[in-house]
This record gives C-alpha cells, sequence and structure tokens, in this order.
C-alpha cells in the first residue's frame, strides 16, 4: 500500500509544475472527514486554478465535532474489517 503512495507523489511530483500538482492534493476533500487538507488548516477553500465563486473562498471552519465524529467511525469500520481478515479475537481479562 506504502510502495503505491510513494508512486503516486513520485508521479506528481515529475509533472511540469508540482506546485500545481500539491495545490490540487491540498484542496481535494478527504472522502471521511470531507473537508480538504487547507480546509481543515485554515478554514477556508483555497483559490486553485479552477475558478471559483467568491463566497466559497469566505472564512468558516468546519465543524469539528462532525468530523471528529466520522473519523471514530471510519476508525471502528477499518478496525472491524482488518480484525475479521486477520481472524483477531477480542482479549478478556486484561
Amino acid at each position: 500500500m506504502m510502495e503505491r503512495a510513494v508512486q503516486t507523489e513520485n508521479c506528481r511530483l515529475k509533472q511540469k509544475d508540482p506546485l500545481i500538482a500539491l495545490m490540487c492534493y491540498w484542496s481535494t476533500p478527504c472522502s471521511v472527514t470531507g473537508a480538504s487538507t487547507a480546509e481543515l488548516l485554515m478554514g477556508r477553500k483555497i483559490r486553485t486554478t479552477l475558478s471559483s465563486l467568491e463566497k466559497n473562498l469566505r472564512p468558516s471552519w468546519p465543524d469539528k465535532k462532525r468530523i471528529k465524529q466520522k473519523d471514530e467511525v471510519e476508525k471502528k469500520r477499518q478496525a472491524f474489517y482488518y480484525n475479521k481478515g486477520h481472524g483477531a479475537c477480542p482479549t478478556f481479562g486484561l
């Protein structure tokens, strides 16, 4: 899995302008939280090479409670399928 991530990053950095590739990465929303990395950091959508409405660029912090809740649900789901695939059992008495 990590090899694929490294391969993707290398491909991204070999483009004509790696800064535009990084900007696209930072502005892409995460499937779990529904907010991009830049949005979580700055509280607003960043300006990209794509045109956007001015109202979308105004600061509005994402709801931290909702993001944390979505993240916990996603972690539980991943743990369930990981444990199911690896035959893990809950330990009692520890």
